[in-house]
């Protein structure tokens, strides 16, 4: 590639020398933050960029407007190249992890959202209810309201209206209430 001239402001280049920087570097530095900023794929390898494409196109074939780990996930299961794609191949479990996510994405409410409550580990803690004034609250499948106390760790306890602890079942159902 022919060397340019490139002309640098009198601050520039007092900085480039106080510093002892080498010009080139400064420049090829300078100019890749740019095209980093102005198009943000470029900061991504070629397999990665492809990777994204892929899951943009696979969230256009569900239907979906937006692009998810639903999405990423299924364009690694069809990705030959990359390790993971191959260390999926060699676990067999390609087809199982795809059966199963479609299993998921396709069942019924998975669209429409969840009115469940989880704490920071994943644990469910009951759902979001009403009451007739509209008040709202957290309780168990069948709208019994439920008290939840936060741990510093993230988890959750959960008890009943009267301080019981209870335990949900995975329906969301009370199925142990501990007496005190």
């Amino acid at each position: 590639m022919p060397k340019r001239t490139i002309r640098e402001s009198d601050r520039t280049w007092n900085l480039i020398h106080y510093y002892k920087l080498n010009p080139e570097a400064v420049y090829e530095e300078a100019i890749w933050q740019a095209a980093v900023r102005a198009m943000p794929l470029a900061k991504f390898n070629f397999g990665t960029q492809q990777l994204l494409l892929d899951a943009e196109r696979e969230a256009q074939q569900l239907g979906d407007e937006t692009m998810s780990d639903v999405h990423l996930l299924l364009a690694l299961l069809n990705d030959s190249t990359g390790v993971v794609g191959q260390v999926l191949r060699e676990m067999n479990m390609v087809e199982p992890i795809r059966t199963k996510l479609l299993e998921v994405i396709q069942s019924p409410g998975y669209r429409e959202g969840s009115n469940r409550v989880i704490d920071k580990t994943g644990k469910q803690l009951g759902f979001m209810c009403a009451d007739e004034e509209g008040e709202r609250y957290i309780g168990d499948a069948d709208g019994v309201p439920l008290r939840i106390s936060l741990n510093p760790d993230g988890s959750a306890n959960i008890a009943d209206a009267n301080g019981n602890p209870v335990q949900l079942d995975a329906d969301g159902r009370i199925v142990v209430a501990e007496r005190s």
